[in-house]
């Protein structure tokens, strides 16, 4: 399962991610720097990709406009103030339950 971070993610969320197993590119590493969300958002559906984002605002409203075909993690920022592991733990149980359900959006 591919999941795309956008810009707004912290490296230091990714990296935990990655320690836990999870692939996870950044949406520099993919070449999606400077895109808009509705672009990036394409570019995860057409690879069956998770958006990882801290975006309520714009994922959101895709999300309720119907163009996401996969799944969107909308990260809290107030939620990063608290524990980063177990803000991945709980990405990585999202990750597990919802994996064969599409489209949906949560939030950590």
């Amino acid at each position: 399962m591919l999941i795309i971070a956008d810009e707004n993610v912290p490296k230091s969320l990714i990296q935990v991610l990655e320690k836990m197993g999870v692939e996870v590119y950044s949406v520099t590493e993919l070449g999606l720097s400077g895109l808009n969300d509705y672009q990036i958002l394409k570019f995860a559906n057409e690879h069956s990709a998770i958006i990882l984002t801290m975006d309520v605002k714009d994922f959101s409203r895709l999300h309720r406009d119907g163009f996401n075909q996969t799944g969107i993690i909308v990260v809290l920022s107030k939620s990063l103030k608290r524990n980063l592991f177990q803000v991945a733990e709980k990405i990585v149980e999202y990750l597990e339950v919802l994996y064969n359900v599409k489209p949906w959006i949560v939030f950590v």
